[in-house]
């Protein structure tokens, strides 16, 4: 399956976000509490992530959903 642009924008956003020193795989894993293999598959993109995922992600990051979508800010 093609990672979706969404997906992908998320991604590249919380890998800006992380340190350096941090698997973003394991960070994910943690988060989403999947196994190191599933957010990899989620992170290349054979697997979708799933919206409740996305919003665990943008909310433990500061990222904004919203912009991610193309929303403008209000």
């Amino acid at each position: 399956m093609k990672k979706t642009n969404l997906q992908l924008k998320l991604f590249k956003q919380l890998n800006a976000k992380i340190p350096a020193h941090v698997s973003m795989a394991e960070e994910v894993a943690e988060l989403l509490e999947i196994s190191t293999d599933s957010a990899y598959r989620r992170i290349n993109g054979s697997e979708p992530l799933l919206l409740e995922e996305a919003l665990k992600i943008c909310k433990k990051h500061g990222i904004s959903l919203d912009k991610l979508m193309g929303f403008p800010a209000q």
